[in-house]
């Protein structure tokens, strides 16, 4: 009935505080953090440290900061390139890379969100669970406290899904 992928933005509402956190992270917080360091080894054993022997651990705080910043932008769009969504009358099913997920569309999905501009769609199926037993599969948390077996989220094709979920609750 309906298939289809995750959509990818290339930023999201969460960056606008990662991005900030990773550049302060990369330009004071790793330089502090290998300073204090220093600081540490000459009042505490009275030794000085060579010159670049903190080098490893600036760069390697700095590389941590840039990771924080460019990995986003880098797997988000392989993890939505190797994810798809498929909605048959009977059930839902969600493929990453080689593994297949499915579950009995029952009565329908729990759970159907669309944001404010109606261009991203969340669609969770399965039994809701508040034991914290089931795996989350497309999603990174639960939702309102259900924890829900199999989510199709930032599904870029709102129309399509929507009908595809209308064709199969009266169908």
């Amino acid at each position: 009935m309906w298939i289809g992928k995750p959509g990818v933005r290339p930023l999201r509402r969460s960056d606008a505080f990662t991005i900030p956190f990773a550049l302060m992270f990369v330009l004071l917080v790793a330089p502090l953090i290998t300073t204090s360091v220093a600081l540490s080894m000459i009042t505490r054993s009275g030794m000085q440290p060579l010159p670049g022997s903190l080098d490893p651990l600036t760069w390697s705080l700095r590389a941590l900061g840039l990771a924080l910043l460019i990995i986003p932008f880098i797997v988000r769009p392989i993890q939505a390139g190797r994810t798809t969504y498929a909605l048959t009358d009977s059930r839902a099913f969600v493929v990453i890379g080689r593994r297949v997920i499915s579950e009995p569309r029952g009565n329908g999905p729990f759970l159907v969100r669309t944001n404010h501009a109606a261009t991203r769609m969340q669609v969770m199926f399965g039994p809701a669970a508040d034991d914290g037993a089931t795996r989350i599969v497309g999603a990174l948390s639960p939702t309102g406290g259900h924890v829900p077996r199999l989510v199709f989220d930032r599904v870029a094709d709102v129309a399509g899904l929507q009908a595809a979920l209308r064709l199969g609750a009266t169908g």
